[in-house]
């Protein structure tokens, strides 16, 4: 009886799109994204429009980036995630890292692969989409960096030491957050792309 209430808890969790309470996973790791749905522990969340996507094999990023290859191992759309953005209304569109121990982590450092690319379609845009980069200090979502702008078809990688926002002595946690630029209209031209998302010394 007991495990059919398990059973029937984490059906009844599943239906209302809630995660299971997951335990701290230890740096250092990497997240290459070879699933077709948010990795586990990861939560997905949006105001408005798409979300993220994890399955480029049957749902292809679009315009000048269609056909991208993944990072990790070069395979055309396979295995990274993004934001499509052909809703004009994306709002607040967030992928969030579960709870990371940095115990032993002298540097804990966040890197990831990233493309933004319209140059074609770019009068039209205005300005480029948004990939806000946040961590948790412990009480609230923190502002570490603003990626926005032309960064080429292939990826590009970014560094940031997360050592001032680690909180209860060992944790981390971060999230990516999209959001359209300045041209509604056409955000569509401009999807976001992200690959291979690494926490190490």
């Amino acid at each position: 009886m007991k495990k059919q209430l398990l059973a029937l808890s984490a059906g009844l969790m599943a239906v209302a799109g809630l995660r299971a309470q997951c335990s701290p996973i230890s740096a250092p790791f990497i997240e290459t994204f070879t699933g077709t749905s948010a990795p586990a522990c990861w939560n997905t969340s949006y105001t408005a429009g798409d979300g993220w996507d994890f399955n480029p094999s049957s749902y292809n990023p679009g315009y000048e980036v269609q056909g991208t290859a993944d990072h990790t191992n070069g395979a055309v759309g396979d295995d990274f995630a993004f934001i499509d953005f052909s809703s004009p209304t994306d709002v607040n569109v967030v992928l969030e890292s579960p709870e990371i121990d940095v115990t032993g982590i002298t540097t804990p450092t966040l890197r990831f692969y990233h493309i933004s690319h319209c140059v074609n379609n770019f009068a039209n845009l205005a300005q480029h989409n948004e990939l806000n980069i946040e961590a948790w200090d412990g009480s609230a979502w923190v502002l570490v960096d603003l990626v926005q702008g032309e960064n080429g078809a292939n990826w590009t990688d970014y560094y940031y030491d997360l050592t001032a926002y680690v909180y209860n002595t060992n944790f981390i946690k971060f999230r990516f957050r999209g959001e359209v630029g300045q041209n509604t209209n056409y955000a569509y031209y401009n999807d976001l792309l992200l690959d291979d998302v690494e926490i190490f010394d």
